[in-house]
């Protein structure tokens, strides 16, 4: 899990932080925690609504390590 990939993600989908919080029922503090690296596994179903909030899929956040 990259969460500076997720970061980039959410900015890329020029929402807030509070509006993909809001969008996703993931708080403000656990997205911040994904992205800074304090939370190294998220589960797939908050990776699935974070996704949707930000129009990407679960596989966008795992950067470009994984697609290989």
């Amino acid at each position: 899990m990259d969460g500076s990939m997720m970061r980039e993600m959410r900015k890329r989908s020029h929402k807030t932080l509070r509006q993909i919080s809001i969008e996703s029922n993931v708080t403000e503090n656990q997205i911040l925690n994904i992205e800074t690296g304090k939370t190294a596994n998220p589960g797939i179903v908050t990776l699935a609504a974070l996704a949707a909030a930000m129009d990407c899929s679960v596989s966008d956040f795992m950067g470009r390590a994984a697609a290989r």
